[in-house]
């Protein structure tokens, strides 16, 4: 049977596969919330006791639970292995993600422990930071002592670029989304059934990451396995809220000064959607009016 993280996972995949073939409206960021891959209750209530048992461990963890850097930097330097695994496969850095303990995950990677750690399910640790909203430093850490930006897991293809798209909000989704492109990320990863980063950003209104991915250089050329790109991903949909018309409108601007041909999906958009397409070309009319 499997476990509520690999289930709710497992959804998040067919959701995204849903959105992209169907285009439903974007569902609220936290009906998706992991809190399993976060700090969840079940990791709140735990001691450090209960996740390492070797006496080593159990003290480094200790002091990561204090946030104490001093304590941290003098068990290292003793020989305490920094990447010992304790219940659930859970690394002294994972703990400190998941008590949201900076300064000893900060000091954790410093002394050696690996960025590239995954969280019970084996969810990439940079994943999880990638959906943080209140707090980058996790993701900016990770990546500055080289966590893997395009670190893919699961059956649907999952990479931290989705993290940021589904989980992310405000400040936070330009923070991360800056620091993911800085860090390597790949701009033309093919998800589940071949979505760039842009198109699933598109795909979750996320205008703003899709321009910023758009704009860092991302080829306009992919099409998923239903044939659409990303020209069809912006044109067919409405975007009916003044701040996502106007990231629309940068975007559809932007694609224009790359060269994108708008022929192709606006051809498929008329077979698929006539309403839509209908008005698609009202839209493009009245830009022909503001001399747009």
């Amino acid at each position: 049977m499997p476990s509520k993280s690999q289930s709710i996972l497992a959804i998040v995949g067919t959701a995204i596969a849903l959105s992209v073939a169907c285009g439903p409206p974007r569902p609220p960021k936290d009906r998706l919330y992991i809190n399993d891959f976060d700090h969840g209750p079940e990791y709140r209530a735990w001691s450090p006791a209960e996740i390492f048992q070797e006496p080593g461990s159990l003290a480094l963890a200790t002091a990561v639970e204090n946030d104490d850097v001093d304590e941290i930097t003098r068990l290292a330097a003793t020989g305490i292995d920094v990447n010992a695994e304790g219940k659930d496969q859970l690394t002294q850095l994972s703990w400190a993600f998941l008590r949201r303990k900076r300064a000893a995950f900060a000091k954790l990677l410093e002394s050696g422990a690996n960025p590239n750690v995954g969280v019970m399910n084996g969810t990439p640790l940079v994943f999880l930071a990638s959906r943080i909203s209140d707090d980058s430093d996790y993701l900016r850490l990770l990546l500055q002592f080289h966590a893997d930006p395009n670190a893919e897991f699961s059956q649907d293809k999952l990479v931290p670029f989705d993290g940021v798209i589904w989980m992310a909000q405000g400040e936070a989704s330009r923070r991360n989304t800056e620091l993911l492109i800085d860090g390597g990320a790949n701009l033309n990863h093919r998800g589940l059934i071949g979505n760039t980063p842009a198109m699933r950003a598109v795909v979750q209104y996320e205008l703003e990451v899709a321009h910023m991915i758009l704009a860092a250089g991302a080829d306009l050329a992919p099409t998923n396995e239903n044939g659409h790109d990303i020209v069809y991903a912006v044109i067919s949909r409405d975007f009916d809220h003044p701040e996502a018309k106007r990231w629309c409108e940068r975007i559809l601007s932007l694609l224009r000064e790359k060269g994108a041909d708008f022929a192709p999906a606006e051809k498929r958009l008329a077979i698929l959607d006539p309403k839509r397409f209908r008005r698609w070309q009202d839209e493009e009319a009245e830009r022909r009016r503001r001399g747009e």
